[in-house]
C-alpha cells in the first residue's frame, strides 16, 4: 500500500457513537516499537480443572497446595496437585459471599451470620463459639497475627486473639467515626487496616506496644465500596468500585490515604447505567507483564477488564454475555476461576482458545477515518496479523476467517466480509479486502471466532 493509514487505536466506546465507537472485546493491547505501534492479543481461554459439583462457588482461596472452596453449605479442599476433593465441614448458611483468609495455622471463612475455623495441624473444622465473636462477620482478613472482621450493619471492626481465630474479646474493637455508614468491608494494604463504609473509607493500624489498633486521624476518604465483591488487588493497591456521596459510582484504587479513579468518563457513563451494580464481582491476575482487574456486573449481564499496566479498557464476555469467571484463586502464577453458573473451576488458559469448547468472539473496532467530512476514496484494507498457525488440521480452524465489517455512519450499521487468515503453514498470507469505495466517514471492525491464536500487529488503509 502506497498511503497506509493505521486505523487502530486505544480508546474505549464512548456515549456516542459519533465520538468513539473505538472497542475491545476479548483481547489486550500492547505496544511495540517493531512492526506497529499498538498490538492487539486475544485474552486466554478457560480449561476446566475441577467440577465440584452443581452449585455456585461462594467463596475460593488458595493456600499451600490446596484450593478451599465453599459450595452451598458445604467447604470444602482440593488437592491441587492430585485433584482430590475432601469436604471439611458444613456451615449454616447456603447461598450468599462466603470471605475466607489465614493465618498460617488455621483458616477462617465467615458467611454473614457465623464464623468457621480449619485447623491445618489436627484437620478440625468448629464454628466459633465465642460469646465475644461479632454477631454478623461480613468479610475477615489477616493482619498483624489477627484475624480481624467487620460486624455486618455496625460501624465496628473487632480482632481475634494473636494467631487464634476461636478466642476474641469484646473490648478489641474500634469504630468508624469521621462519618456516620457503616463499615461493609475490612482490607489490609501496606501495612494499614482499611475500614471500607457504604460511602467512605478510613484507616487503622496495629499498635505494637499494646497490640490494639487505632483509627488514624484524617485518613479518610469519601468514597464508599459500592460492592462487597469487588474488591481486589493490583499493584500492591487496592482496586474496588466505588461510589461517592452522590451516588455515582467509578472503579478505583486506594493507596495510602489517597484515592484515584481509573475508569474513564465513557466506562463510568456506562458502569451508572446498570440498575444494580451492589451485587459485583471481581478478581485480578497477571498476565505477560500486565496487571489485570476483572469486574462483572450479574444484573448487567457484562464483564469489563482493566489492564493497570496499560491504563486501558476492554470488554470480556463467555457466549454473548458476561465472562464466565466470577471469583479467583492465583496460584504459582497461575489463575484459577470459579464459574458464575456452577461449581466448574477453570483456569486462564493462555493456550486455549475457546472458554472451556464455547467460542470465543475476539473484536476490534478502530477510530473514525474522515477529513474535514470531505470524501474520501479507499482502495483497501489490510490486517496484519499472526498467521499459518492454528489449532485443528482440518474442520473449523483449519482455515480460519477474518470478518471485516465496515461503517460509514458512525458504527450503527456494518456491512460485513470474510478474508481468510491463512491455512496452517501459509505464514505470509495477507488478510485484505479491496475496491472499498467513498465515503465521508469510515469505520472499520475486525472479528475473530474461529479458534486460532489471535494476535493483531496492524491494521491499515489505502488512501489511494
Amino acid at each position: 500500500m502506497k498511503k497506509p493509514i493505521p486505523i487502530l487505536g486505544l480508546g474505549a466506546q464512548s456515549r456516542s457513537n459519533s465520538v468513539t465507537a473505538q472497542r475491545r472485546l476479548n483481547c489486550y493491547v500492547d505496544q511495540s516499537d517493531d512492526k506497529g505501534s499498538i498490538v492487539a492479543y486475544g485474552l486466554p481461554g478457560l480449561t476446566g480443572w475441577f467440577y465440584s459439583g452443581a452449585s455456585p462457588i461462594r467463596g475460593i482461596y488458595p493456600l499451600g497446595d490446596y484450593i478451599y472452596i465453599v459450595t452451598n453449605n458445604s467447604v470444602s479442599r482440593i488437592n491441587i496437585n492430585t485433584m482430590v476433593q475432601t469436604v471439611l465441614g458444613t456451615i449454616s448458611t447456603s447461598t450468599g459471599f462466603v470471605s475466607i483468609a489465614d493465618n498460617g495455622l488455621q483458616v477462617m471463612f465467615v458467611d454473614g451470620s457465623n464464623g468457621y475455623i480449619f485447623t491445618l495441624a489436627t484437620l478440625a473444622f468448629v464454628q466459633i463459639t465465642d460469646v465475644d465473636f461479632p454477631v454478623a462477620p461480613v468479610t475477615v482478613v489477616f493482619q498483624d497475627s489477627f484475624f480481624i472482621v467487620n460486624d455486618g450493619g455496625t460501624k465496628r471492626v473487632q480482632w481475634s486473639s494473636s494467631y487464634n481465630g476461636l478466642a476474641w474479646n469484646a473490648l478489641d474493637v474500634i469504630a468508624k467515626e469521621s462519618f456516620s455508614d457503616n463499615v461493609v468491608r475490612v482490607a489490609s494494604n501496606g501495612g494499614y487496616l482499611y475500614l471500607l463504609g457504604e460511602n467512605s473509607v478510613e484507616a487503622a493500624a496495629g499498635n505494637p506496644a499494646t497490640g490494639a489498633y487505632q483509627r488514624i486521624s484524617g485518613l479518610t476518604v469519601e468514597h464508599g465500596l459500592a460492592a462487597v465483591q469487588s474488591l481486589a488487588k493490583i499493584n500492591d493497591q487496592l482496586c474496588f468500585l466505588s461510589v461517592n456521596r452522590r451516588g455515582e459510582c467509578a472503579v478505583s484504587i486506594l493507596s495510602g490515604g489517597s484515592i484515584s479513579h481509573v475508569s474513564t468518563s465513557d466506562i463510568d457513563n456506562i458502569l451508572n447505567s446498570y440498575t444494580t451494580v451492589s451485587n459485583a464481582t471481581a478478581f485480578s491476575y497477571s498476565l505477560n507483564g500486565h496487571e489485570m482487574y476483572q469486574i462483572n456486573f450479574p444484573t448487567a449481564n457484562a464483564s469489563w477488564l482493566y489492564d493497570a499496566t496499560m491504563q486501558i479498557w476492554s470488554e470480556v464476555e463467555s457466549g454473548g454475555g458476561r465472562h464466565l469467571a466470577d471469583r479467583a484463586a492465583m496460584v504459582i502464577n497461575s489463575a484459577y476461576v470459579a464459574s458464575y453458573t456452577d461449581g466448574w473451576i477453570y483456569f486462564l488458559d493462555k493456550n486455549s482458545y475457546s472458554d472451556n469448547g464455547q467460542a470465543i468472539a475476539f473484536e476490534l473496532v478502530g477510530k473514525h477515518l474522515f477529513n474535514n467530512l470531505e470524501r474520501i476514496a479507499l482502495k483497501e484494507i489490510q490486517i496484519d496479523c499472526e498467521t499459518g498457525g492454528t489449532l485443528l488440521a482440518s474442520g473449523q480452524g483449519s482455515d480460519p476467517q477474518i470478518n471485516i465489517g465496515i461503517s460509514n455512519d458512525g458504527g450503527r450499521t456494518w456491512r460485513d466480509s470474510f478474508v481468510t487468515m491463512g491455512k496452517i503453514g501459509e505464514y505470509t498470507a495477507r488478510a485484505r479486502r479491496y475496491r472499498l469505495g467513498t465515503a465521508r466517514d469510515w469505520m472499520f471492525r475486525i472479528r475473530i471466532t474461529d479458534p486460532v491464536k489471535r494476535v493483531i500487529t496492524g491494521a491499515y488503509v489505502d488512501a489511494g
